[in-house]
């Protein structure tokens, strides 16, 4: 399409871009063409017929579906005329003869509330007044539009299905689905699940789950894609769906590292009442996973702490918060600053751990971390080699990779919209190597999963890297100035010994590297679940090594996308390095306290699970305890044990800056107001605390981002060099004969799972199975199907379960589970903050017993 391609619309001379559609054309000039199957970032579909137009090409008229017609230069087009508004209102009122419409048809619509009479009789059940997307129903604005008569020649039957309220989170009224198919088309081509399918019952096609009846059976994540995109209340979300909003924000969903885009719904009462996928945000395109929208409510939570507590004896009592902190600082005062330690939420916002640093340095100690940074050598390593903590180019262009490699990262459920460009290009012929020992979502998709054993994942991308230099396939173009050294370094990688060590085949090794090098563009998504803080620079490297050695560091398709555990964890660690304040790890701060150095803590306790801060329960923490303070909105463990509790507020009710996985400086808004007077921000407790000022927190805020963007909105992101690093390695210290429990957790494996009702509720009721190397069943006398328990070595963690004999990995047992049981399990907690809690898939050496 040249630049100076022209469509007439409606009288107006209208741009065209590349690929366009006559509809996108009209929608990116605010002119209005209804439609209903049509959906941004979708295929077009055509299938509603509700976008109709005229259209004329060298004096030829024909009217056309303007989602499917490609726009052309010296179109002319009219979407608002007689002809087409007869034709469109047909149309409509053949929809109607399958949805309810007596007050779609009605003139008093508009004045009508659910407990009025209606005077046309129309059935309570089919009353728009008692849909719960009442007002925000395109169906309607479309009737609406083309003015349909109060009588329609069509007469509507109600389809009688039943309405599903058995599943997590959302409910489905398939009486009310006017067979658009977004739904299905959503959840196929862009979240890549096809949980929801076009199913034919009596000769009628309608909407159902792909397997089975129960969304579990057919793999849904509980994104809610499906829900943002259904044009009627055929799907909305169970909470709050009575709810009209009467303001919405665009704000930043805190509950992973992601930091996605999110229209965010408040009612008149001032409460939360939806997450929406933000369709104008270049990172996230309207996409949000299940913690994302259906997360986001904590804020609304009843159980609120709502003002100071201090432990008097064995019980909690109020007092003011001036009495709080008067009483705080005088126990602090008592002890030595070496021996007070902060642990910051994961969900922090750059002023939280600029609150933090404040506070430290108040305090004089070292000992601060954010509680999930327990790998500093990962981010030093990282910050080191490319001087910023974030994707080196924008999620999207992992869609246009010819090979993904993901390493160690359960990026599905973890940082879940990284995923979804990377199965998009898996479906569209990419190739996926997974390198992980965990059975995870991504492996489905995999055309290599490779399952080295945990800790030797640098030997497996070292000695690829060794192979592709042996085979003289590396990129010739860059000249390193280390090679030569790279090469001998790479000389103790042998394949057949690192097959060994690691337990993946050569077979498996040769293959990722002719798939990486076969490739015109690989990218590299990585974690650091299954690595240790040691093992993190050698593991960085390699990461960094290959794809420098294959000239993937930079360019469309290609890249470095680290993930981390907490959208604040990576701005805490950069804060700290950039202000040159010493801190340490949450594990070092765990093992001083049960070693008697700290003797008072302060967790600020957002985000953060009591049962994944250490392997040690706390409550044996708290005991080694002097003072332990504790912020946070909501009551859990921690505050069981406190000394002192302080209120905060949430991310709803104060403005916050964060950076998310791409590098994007974003700003949230306030959005409502706070509970009561008494809660706090996080920095207004680091100034309460120790009442000295040490940093002006305005003027270091806009200095810190004046140093790592130029234009307040991006991460100054430099030329990543291709320059070669590594270290001495000791490649036989990788050894290990113990037995590693690699817990995993897919979508779906429909032959297998089993569906109960509870509390009729559908839940998973398929038996979580371990499996086990015939060899090592040997070696431990085991039997198949026998009941065995395994046990960490600190017998901190315990499983008893089945176990069969069909393990493919000796020294691996394995077990995996299903995300729907997860995600049933988090919403029937009963846990306002149910994304806090997500069990994470640790890996842990074990003995095993029967």
């Amino acid at each position: 399409m040249s630049e100076e391609a022209k469509i007439n619309i409606n009288g107006n001379n209208l741009d065209i871009k590349q690929g366009q559609t006559i509809l996108q054309v009209a929608m990116d000039n605010d002119i209005y063409i209804p439609y209903l199957c049509y959906y941004p970032n979708m295929k077009p579909y055509g299938a509603c017929r509700a976008c109709l137009v005229e259209v004329e090409v060298n004096g030829r008229k024909m009217t056309v579906a303007s989602c499917t017609t490609p726009a052309s230069d010296s179109m002319n087009v009219v979407s608002d005329n007689e002809p087409v508004n007869d034709l469109r209102k047909g149309i409509v009122e053949l929809l109607m003869s399958e949805h309810p419409h007596g007050c779609l048809t009605c003139h008093r619509a508009e004045l009508c509330g659910p407990q009025d009479i209606c005077q046309r009789h129309v059935a309570v059940t089919d009353r728009c007044t008692i849909c719960p997307k009442n007002e925000r129903c395109e169906l309607k604005d479309t009737a609406r539009f083309v003015e349909l008569d109060m009588t329609i020649p069509l007469n509507y039957n109600r389809r009688d299905l039943p309405i599903h309220v058995d599943d997590a989170f959302y409910d489905r009224d398939y009486n009310l689905c006017i067979v658009c198919a977004r739904c299905v088309r959503v959840c196929d081509e862009i979240r890549i699940d096809s949980a929801l399918t076009l199913v034919s019952r009596s000769g009628v096609s309608l909407v159902g789950t792909s397997n089975g009846t129960s969304l579990l059976e057919s793999g849904c994540e509980f994104c809610g894609a499906c829900i943002d995109v259904c044009p009627t209340g055929a799907l909305v979300e169970r909470n709050y769906k009575w709810e009209k909003s009467d303001e919405e924000y665009s704000a930043t969903c805190f509950n992973c590292s992601g930091g996605c885009d999110a229209l965010v719904e408040v009612n008149k009462s001032d409460k939360l009442v939806r997450f929406k996928g933000d369709l104008s945000s270049p990172s996230t395109k309207g996409q949000l996973c299940y913690k994302g929208k259906f997360g986001y409510d904590y804020p609304n939570s009843t159980s609120r702490i709502k003002k100071s507590y201090f432990k008097d004896v064995f019980k909690l009592k109020s007092f003011d918060n001036q009495e709080a902190f008067s009483n705080i600082n005088s126990k602090l005062n008592s002890i030595k600053p070496d021996e007070i330690a902060i642990i910051g939420s994961p969900r922090a916002s750059i002023e939280d751990n600029l609150g933090l640093l404040n506070l430290s340095k108040k305090i004089n100690t070292d000992n601060v971390s954010s509680a999930y940074l327990n790998n500093v050598n990962y981010f030093e390593t990282l910050y080191k080699r490319n001087k910023f903590l974030a994707s080196s180019d924008t999620v999207w262009n992992l869609e246009k990779s010819e090979c993904n490699v993901v390493i160690s990262s359960n990026t599905t459920e973890d940082n879940n919209f990284l995923s979804l460009p990377i199965k998009k290009a898996s479906k569209e012929n990419s190739k996926l190597i997974v390198i992980d020992s965990r059975e995870i979502d991504l492996t489905r998709y995999a055309a290599l999963w490779i399952k080295p054993a945990p800790g030797t994942e640098s030997l497996v991308l070292n000695t690829i890297s060794k192979i592709i230099i042996d085979q003289s396939l590396e990129d010739k173009e860059n000249k390193f100035q280390n090679l030569d050294s790279f090469k001998k370094f790479l000389w103790k990688f042998d394949p057949i010994k690192i097959s060994k060590i690691t337990k993946v085949t050569e077979e498996e090794l040769f293959e990722a590297a002719k798939i990486i090098t076969d490739a015109a563009s690989s990218s590299f998504t990585f974690g650091q679940d299954n690595i240790n803080s040691e093992q993190s620079e050698d593991y960085v490297d390699s990461i960094i090594n290959l794809a420098a050695i294959t000239n993937n560091i930079n360019g469309e398709g290609k890249g470095l996308y680290p993930t981390f555990n907490g959208i604040g964890t990576a701005n805490f660690f950069q804060i700290f390095k950039d202000n040159k304040k010493s801190f340490t790890t949450t594990n070092d701060i765990i093992q001083k306290i049960m070693s008697n150095k700290i003797k008072a803590l302060i967790i600020f306790g957002d985000g953060i699970n009591p049962d994944e801060l250490s392997s040690v329960p706390f409550e044996n923490i708290s005991n080694n305890l002097d003072t332990f303070v504790y912020a946070n909105h909501l009551k859990n463990k921690f505050f069981d044990f406190a000394d002192f509790v302080l209120p905060t507020k949430t991310y709803a009710e104060h403005e916050s800056t964060t950076i998310n996985i791409e590098g994007r400086i974003k700003k949230s808004p306030k959005m409502v107001k706070n509970v009561n007077d008494k809660l706090l921000s996080c920095v207004q407790i680091c100034e309460s605390i120790f009442t000295n000022k040490i940093i002006d927190i305005i003027n270091l805020k806009k200095s810190f981002i004046g140093q790592i963007s130029n234009d307040g909105k991006n991460l100054n992101k430099p030329n990543l060099n291709h320059a070669l690093s590594f270290n001495d390695f000791k490649v036989d210290d990788h050894a290990n004969d113990e037995l590693f429990y690699l817990p995993g957790r897919i979508l779906n494996r429909p032959q297998d799972i089993e569906i109960k009702k509870e509390d009729d509720m559908n839940k998973i009721s398929t038996e979580l199975v371990l499996s086990i190397h015939p060899k090592d069943a040997e070696a431990n006398n085991l039997s198949n199907n026998s009941i065995v328990t395994i046990k960490d070595k600190n017998s901190t963690f315990e499983l008893i379960s089945k176990i069969v004999t069909n393990g493919q990995t000796e020294g691996f047992i394995r077990s995996t589970d299903y995300f729907g049981r997860m995600v049933t399990d988090l919403e029937s907690s009963n846990n306002p903050d149910f994304s806090s809690i997500v069990p994470r898939l640790n890996f842990k050496k074990v003995k095993i017993s029967k």
